[in-house]
């Protein structure tokens, strides 16, 4: 039997790779991915009641990738802000 991590560090490290995975999509210009990845990643953060003022930055890029105005900029950004935001004591 494996060793899981606590439910919040690993809710946390998804959010990392989401938003990882999201630059790496729009430098390619694969909008209606990044899309599509962000519409699943709120859905399950929301499902899993992971309190939606420590994912600001996670509501920015959803909110960013709807609207198609995500860039690899802005999802560079929003990853750093997330990684400041759950670095954060609270």
């Amino acid at each position: 039997m494996t060793a899981r991590p606590p439910a919040p560090l690993f809710h946390y490290d998804a959010a990392l790779v989401t938003l990882e995975l999201a630059v790496l999509l729009a430098e390619q210009g694969r909008t209606a991915e990044v899309k599509e990845l962000a519409g699943e990643t709120a859905a399950i953060f929301k499902a899993q009641g992971v309190e939606r003022e420590r994912l600001g930055a996670l509501v920015l890029f959803r909110q960013a990738a709807d609207a198609e105005r995500l860039t690899a900029a802005l999802a560079r950004q929003l990853l750093g802000e997330f990684r400041r935001t759950v670095a954060l004591p609270g």
